[in-house]
């Protein structure tokens, strides 16, 4: 357990099965100001559940604001709340148990509820959201489609909240725009962030990267059991380079000192913190992204199809972002990117503690 409260406002508990670093600074920065205690307790995670390697670890961390982190498989305790704030995993043993009696606490259910093709998971995820309604939970997802998804499933609009999973520390973006390079410079340096967790490293991956390599220094960014194996395939160009799990701060870092960057792998939360950078983003649209590649509008983003040709991919790189970098003044980009901010934390105070809502 972590206490983050500092401010004054409500007794908050977020019960998670796990504490990523961004999630810390979410925690800390945003809402931790405005409640007078904020408890967060979160199960540990396994080395294959990290995304990029990076957890704060209640092993040896200790923070001025409260006691050791906690790692719970489930919290036995009721906690003394006036909002209980539950990631909706079923792995959870805490969301099954609140299915069973409703405590004292203003509950809120908070995470994806469609479980991506299949049929019966998201049916029984659905189950789960009508027995949660008829105990009078609430409910907070990551995006307007994703709110919509629910109330065509039967769930009351009115009982749904949507917090933008989009919020980037200051000192994260303030990180990034100091290393940012000269609007005029040509890319010579691209960086390709996402963790490789396949059981194989993709072909169509391979191929990009090499193709990519032919023209730019490529910086390979990420964890992943698959890195090793990527990186002996790569082990005799000179041209590309990986990195591994790096800090928030440290990857950011490292942003800022790549030309463009190319997200080749499904992602989510990392397109916000691509995109706070500056730099051309170019986004391949899988199936599997997360909502936020669909919440973020920026003149420095840019989408190309599942399966476009490395070819292809170059010409895009060579001629978009660089008439890009030429049109649209980092300024402007950064001032789009403030305002995304600006309502990404707006959303997220209000869904989780009313802030801004009547």
């Amino acid at each position: 357990m972590i206490d983050f409260g500092s401010g004054q406002g409500p007794i908050v508990t977020i019960l998670s099965t796990s504490l990523t670093s961004y999630r810390e600074k979410l925690y800390r920065e945003l809402l931790g100001p405005n409640c007078s205690l904020l408890e967060v307790y979160y199960d540990r995670p396994k080395a294959s559940d990290c995304s990029r390697g990076i957890y704060v670890d209640g092993s040896d961390a200790r923070f001025s604001a409260g006691p050791r982190l906690r790692h719970v498989t489930f919290l036995r305790e009721n906690r003394d709340c006036d909002i209980l704030v539950v990631e909706f995993a079923l792995r959870l043993v805490n969301l099954w148990l609140l299915l069973l009696r409703r405590p004292k606490s203003r509950v809120l259910l908070w995470g994806h509820f469609k479980a991506g093709k299949s049929r019966i998971a998201t049916s029984l995820r659905v189950k789960i959201c009508h027995r949660a309604q008829s105990l009078g939970y609430r409910f907070i997802t990551y995006s307007a489609e994703h709110k919509q998804f629910l109330v065509g499933r039967g769930i009351d609009a009115n009982r749904v909240s949507v917090a933008m999973n989009g919020y980037v520390s200051d000192s994260v973006i303030s990180e990034a725009r100091r290393t940012y390079a000269s609007d005029e410079a040509p890319i010579k340096v691209v960086g390709v962030p996402g963790s490789l967790y396949a059981t194989r490293v993709d072909d169509a991956w391979i191929e990009k990267v090499r193709a990519l390599a032919e023209t730019f220094e490529v910086r390979v960014f990420g964890g992943g059991k698959m890195t090793s194996a990527a990186s002996e395939l790569f082990r005799n160009y000179d041209q590309v380079k990986f990195f591994g799990p790096l800090e928030q701060e440290q990857l950011m870092k490292q942003f800022g000192l790549c030309d463009a960057l190319i997200l080749l792998k499904p992602v989510g939360g990392l397109v916000i913190e691509c995109a706070a950078t500056g730099l051309p983003v170019f986004v391949e649209e899988h199936a599997q992204n997360g909502p936020e590649v669909d919440l973020i509008r920026s003149p420095n983003l840019f989408r190309f199809g599942y399966g476009h040709s490395p070819a292809s991919l170059l010409i895009m790189i060579s001629t978009v972002a660089n008439e890009s970098r030429a049109l649209v003044a980092k300024e402007m980009v950064f001032r789009q990117f403030d305002e995304f901010q600006k309502s990404a934390r707006e959303s997220i105070l209000g869904a989780f503690l009313g802030i801004g809502v009547s």
